[in-house]
């Protein structure tokens, strides 16, 4: 078994926490590819902030989030090319690499 991290502090200090009760844990491995999403200037802003200051961008987040501009990017386009480019290959080999140990 193998453990994966988002190369954010609360995910290490969330392992550091199970660790206390599973001291078994493997060592875990930190993949870029696990960061959230990166919101730009809309970080830690309230909702009713952001759809009044910026209505059609916040309409486009709730109806089309895909197509949704936050300072000139597709933050969820980032989000899913970083997961399909960096997270998902290493995963699918780590998986493939347990099924083959299986048979």
């Amino acid at each position: 078994a193998r453990t994966f991290l988002s190369p954010l502090a609360r995910a290490q200090q969330t392992h550091e926490i199970l660790l206390l009760d599973r001291p078994d844990l493997p060592t875990p491995t930190t993949l870029d590819g696990l960061r959230e999403i990166d919101l730009g200037s809309w970080e830690g802003r309230a909702k009713a902030e952001l759809r009044a200051e910026q209505p059609d961008v916040y309409a486009a987040w709730q109806c089309d989030p895909l197509a949704m501009v936050v300072d000139g990017r597709k933050p969820i386009v980032e989000l899913w090319e970083r997961a399909r480019s960096a997270a998902w290959p290493t995963l699918r080999a780590v998986d493939t690499a347990a099924a083959e140990d299986d048979e």
